[in-house]
């Protein structure tokens, strides 16, 4: 075949994959662009539907209807037929003629330029529901701009291995806030599952809003090669889009485009849009997909629900966790087998619950059925193995099982920053302090601006008794948000292992402030109690334990034992720890072993049984865990020095796993 196709204004190379119309290049998925260069290639031929298909898609069943959306997709982006000029006719039944007027094809010699090479398609038809049609839509348009991107070597472009997804702006009178950021957030699943692409978190770019918004800014502070940015526009039933893919580094535009898509039965679409974006995708950014047959819904009602309920997940407050739940269960009611909307309940439930308005009894049962639906609907899904996984090592006390499911998450959403810092807390929490720096530091390069993440990496600095990081990290967090409460919690603590009782008031009370709580004396007796101040200690006590009788948080009982050990009451400290191995009614004691909020127990025979049975025998689990011997002396090294409260580190908060990526639910406080 020529290399170099030209005709009208129009110049294809066929070696570097590149479609010019005048001084303009074109985005053209990977699919065009081998039907366009076999047609071209044969002007004025007849090519018969199953020869192109041959051609094409050689190791792969589709459709007729998948080549006529590609052929329709080509001629879109040609501008085909405008101006009543035609360049591929349709033959009725049979297939396709090039008819693009003066034509010329030549060999180009041979460059240092290499081609990219074509990514083999899967040997099986892939058919997918994806999550809405726009969404979809838009990572076609994402992923041609990509493609453009590496396919410009002759540029020396940088290649894009990271991007952010802003949240779509809707203009006019009419503007969807639910669906700006729904479609952004669905873009951002599927668009993080490629491997060898970086794509920020919805959270991650949830700030910026608004068509003020300075997109190159956010891709500079969001640490990524590329930012995108969308417009919606509802133009005589068809959605017109208009996309800039812009660098970081320079503000450059990489690729801009504008295309229009007909916004009638867009989930009778889906599976046909779904297969688009696989396609361009595992040929484009040349890595491994893994992508697992996705289920979402047919039903419109309940996708609405759905993206309704996201929207007021993601203002991480009790009032819109609440709401964000009554909107899934309402999506459910519509489609029973929504797995999208069992998994973001399920996540949901587990937050609300640390905010003490659920009975904890019945709320992990509800948990774990709603993630275990989730998960037998889609294997493929990433949040119900995140839940699992706190489930496992919150309430079940199941280590082995927890880490299994956090891999799990991790395997399907590799991108995903969330799971990262879950997974990072976990490990530093059972004494694995070099695999969780690793998981934390890939979760603050994935979501750098995050103050949870900076937090949670602050709090495993803490854990491993690296005082100063620890400080250096909450500061770094307060110069972005000071209003941010967790932060507190850790500088609270620091202060107090540290011999600064002072400042471990203050900052308690900041917290305190900020979460708007009025059940803090626990909190208060704790820091009394960690700098040797009983009688202060026991007067909080005493007046949390009257707030316990009208409704006190449930995660009393296991802050309350750690508060006592301070009192040097250990047996009282004890009874209560191995109460709650027995009844699994709290979380926040995985980390026994390893938490300097228990050192003042080390010594005594009952802890130490306690503390080497800890997530040991989950529920379900078998035979007691076998620890690995080095991470056992490692522990006892870090845990043999705790003699005076100047070498005690953080202890771990009660219901600190279930932190909202920007409020936490549980209280200021050493819980």
């Amino acid at each position: 075949m020529a290399e170099i196709i030209q005709f009208g204004d129009f110049k294809v190379n066929v070696r570097e994959r590149l479609v010019q119309r005048a001084d303009d290049l074109i985005a053209l998925t990977p699919k065009a662009f081998d039907v366009l260069a076999f047609l071209a290639g044969r002007p004025g031929q007849l090519i018969l539907k199953a020869e192109l298909l041959a051609a094409v898609w050689p190791d792969v069943v589709v459709s007729d209807s998948t080549l006529k959306r590609t052929v329709s997709d080509l001629r879109t982006a040609l501008g085909d037929g405008q101006d009543g000029v035609r360049l591929i006719e349709t033959v009725p039944k049979f297939g396709y003629r090039f008819v693009g007027g003066p034509h010329t094809a030549t060999e180009e010699p041979a460059s240092e330029t290499q081609p990219v090479p074509d990514v083999p398609a899967r040997k099986r038809r892939v058919r997918f529901r994806s999550a809405k049609l726009l969404a979809a839509v838009a990572g076609m348009a994402l992923l041609g701009v990509l493609g453009a991107a590496v396919w410009r070597g002759k540029f020396r472009e940088p290649p894009v291995r990271s991007v952010a997804v802003l949240p779509f702006h809707m203009e006019g009178p009419e503007r969807d806030e639910v669906a700006e950021a729904g479609i952004a957030d669905t873009l951002v699943t599927q668009l993080s599952q490629i491997r060898n692409l970086e794509v920020r978190s919805i959270g991650a770019v949830s700030r910026y809003t608004g068509p003020d918004r300075d997109p190159v800014r956010a891709g500079r502070e969001l640490q990524t090669d590329a930012v995108l940015e969308g417009t919606l526009h509802s133009v005589s039933g068809r959605w017109r889009v208009n996309l800039r893919l812009l660098s970081s580094r320079d503000g450059k535009a990489r690729w801009t485009t504008s295309f229009d898509e007909r916004s009638q039965d867009l989930l009778s679409l889906e599976d046909a849009i779904a297969e688009r974006v696989y396609m361009a995708i595992s040929a484009v950014v040349g890595g491994e997909y893994r992508r697992e047959s996705h289920r979402g819904t047919m039903d419109a009602e309940a996708y609405r629900l759905y993206l309704e309920g996201r929207y007021l997940f993601g203002k991480r407050t009790e009032e819109g966790f609440g709401q964000s739940v009554q909107k899934f269960e309402q999506s459910i009611a519509r489609d029973p087998n929504y797995a999208d909307a069992h998994a973001s309940l399920a996540e949901a439930i587990l937050i609300r619950s640390g905010y003490g308005a659920m009975a904890q009894g019945s709320v992990m049962a509800r948990v774990r059925e709603e993630a275990g639906k989730a998960v037998a609907l889609d294997p493929g899904l990433a949040d119900p193995h995140r839940v699992l996984g706190l489930l496992a090592e919150n309430y079940d006390y199941n280590r082995r099982a927890a880490e299994s499911e956090y891999r799990r998450a991790l395997e399907v959403a590799p991108n995903d920053a969330a799971t990262h810092d879950y997974f990072g807390e976990f490990l530093g929490l059972t004494g694995r302090f070099d695999e969780a720096e690793r998981e934390m530091r890939l979760a603050a390069r994935l979501d750098p601006l995050s103050p949870v993440v900076q937090t949670d990496w602050a709090k495993v600095a803490m854990l491993a008794r690296n005082y100063d990081v620890a400080l250096e990290r909450t500061q770094r967090v307060l110069d972005l948000n000071p209003a941010f409460p967790n932060v507190y919690t850790i500088r609270e603590l620091v202060f107090a292992f540290t011999g600064r009782p002072e400042k471990s008031l203050a900052a308690q009370q900041e917290g305190v402030r900020l979460y708007g709580l009025k059940d803090h004396a626990l909190g208060f007796s704790f820091v009394a109690a960690t700098a040797a101040r009983t009688w202060d200690a026991a007067r909080y006590l005493a007046e949390a334990e009257e707030q316990q009788k009208t409704g006190m948080r449930w995660t009393a009982g296991i802050s309350y034992a750690r508060t006592v050990a301070w009192m040097n009451q250990p047996d009282r400290a004890i009874d209560l720890i191995e109460k709650t191995l027995r009844t699994h009614e709290a979380p926040g004691i995985v980390g026994l072993e390893v938490e300097p909020g228990w050192d003042p127990l080390r010594g005594h025979p009952r802890f130490q049984a306690a503390a080497e049975g800890n997530g040991c025998y989950g529920a379900g689990s078998g035979p007691p865990c076998r620890r690995e011997d080095q991470n056992r002396a490692e522990r006892r090294r870090l845990v043999s020095h705790a003699s005076h409260p100047g070498n005690h580190a953080l202890v771990s908060r009660g219901n600190r796993h279930f932190h909202a990526h920007e409020q936490h639910p549980s209280a200021p406080s050493a819980l």
